[in-house]
């Protein structure tokens, strides 16, 4: 006959319901922001474990986007791999 720790039942769901929680933000960022310019989507994977925890990895997606003209005079595009760091008059990152 086995026997139910009821914490670690509690325990367990309410982990599992948090990363759901997170599930949902993250799927809702992307449809909220699909139009915005220079939006990195995000992915959420999850693994179930053996021990009934979901686990979680949330990863942003820096694949290039589409290049578009704009009337604005400071807009810029970045083509090609890497970040540009903006600097403060302080000189840090």
């Amino acid at each position: 006959m086995a026997t139910f720790n009821l914490q670690a039942i509690i325990s367990r769901n309410l982990n599992n319901a948090s990363t759901q929680f997170d599930r949902l933000a993250s799927i809702s960022s992307n449809v909220m922001n699909y139009n915005t310019n220079g939006y990195k989507a995000n992915t959420f994977d999850q693994v179930l474990t053996e021990t009934g925890y979901i686990t979680s990895t949330t990863r942003r997606l820096d694949s290039t986007g589409s290049f578009m003209q704009t009337e604005n005079p400071f807009s810029a595009a970045i083509k090609g791999n890497g970040f540009v760091p903006v600097t403060t008059k302080d000189g840090e990152i």
